[in-house]
């Protein structure tokens, strides 16, 4: 029960995260966004395999969405491990 009340509270945390991410998009303010993938880059590469799902899943889909709606080219903005977890997304089967 402790491991599901955890996992909830770290996805609401990168939801966050990802909406101050996207609040930073929409106004324009292209050195926040790249502060803000750095950051989250930094917490992924130390993070444990739940978390970096949760972030591929939360952060990075949300996050590239907007990207894209906005016509920036995501590769541009996302550092090397983001980017590979974008890059996952995008090009998995079935999808």
């Amino acid at each position: 029960m402790e491991t599901r009340k955890g996992s909830k509270h770290i996805y609401n945390q990168i939801q966050k995260f990802a909406e101050d991410t996207i609040f930073f998009i929409k106004n324009g303010n292209l050195k926040e966004v790249k502060n803000c993938l750095l950051k989250m880059e930094t917490i992924f590469k130390s993070s444990s395999s739940e978390i970096r799902d949760a972030i591929a899943i939360e952060y990075v889909y949300s996050v590239s969405i907007l990207l894209e709606i906005y016509h920036y080219d995501v590769k541009e903005f996302f550092p090397s491990t983001l980017k590979f977890e974008y890059d996952k997304q995008i090009y998995s089967p079935g999808l």
